[in-house]
């Protein structure tokens, strides 16, 4: 469940809206809410829900949170109405690349390491094995480097946060 009884009977919907906003979830989130707190024989107040989500909306879709929402991999569910969305997915999409690029050079750190214990394990290879595991070990290294180059490319692309003019928010309708 998404809320537990307290929660529900203390009914602050304007705060759990809020926190929903500013986590990044969907207004969608509400219909969990509200089969959670129905075993509880509650009703959310759609309205007071909303006015906060929106709320929570201005804090969750800045340049700086698309910036670290990104990078940390996270999943974006577009619930940036698009008025405050030029704001954070410039950002959102260039730290995601780096969260991304940076999985791939764990990935390939890993594949070496396996690679090297295979190579210097004692067994007996084949000269054509062990040319192949150094060739494969040399191609992660090089993809690395690329991959590492290509983040601090990436990294000059950071927008600041208010460097997006700002509109009119526009509150986002209920479901």
């Amino acid at each position: 469940a998404t809320l537990n009884k307290e929660e529900c009977q203390r009914g602050d919907w304007d705060l759990i809206g809020r926190k929903d906003a500013s986590a990044g979830r969907a207004m969608t989130e509400l219909d969990e809410h509200s089969k959670a707190c129905s075993k509880y024989g509650v009703k959310p107040d759609k309205d007071m829900y909303a006015a906060g989500f929106n709320e929570g909306l201005k804090e969750f879709c800045t340049e700086d949170n698309g910036w670290e929402f990104g990078l940390r991999g996270n999943y974006y569910r577009h619930s940036c109405p698009e008025n405050l969305e030029r704001r954070f997915l410039p950002n959102y999409n260039t730290a995601s690349e780096i969260s991304r690029l940076r999985g791939e050079i764990g990935n390939r750190e890993s594949s070496i390491e396996g690679l090297r214990k295979t190579l210097y394990s004692g067994q007996t290879l084949q000269p054509s094995d062990r040319a192949r595991i150094e060739v494969d070990i040399e191609s992660s290294r090089m993809q690395i480097a690329f991959n590492r180059g290509r983040i601090q490319e990436l990294e000059l692309k950071r927008v600041p946060q208010g460097a997006t003019p700002s509109l009119p928010v526009t509150p986002k309708p209920l479901p």
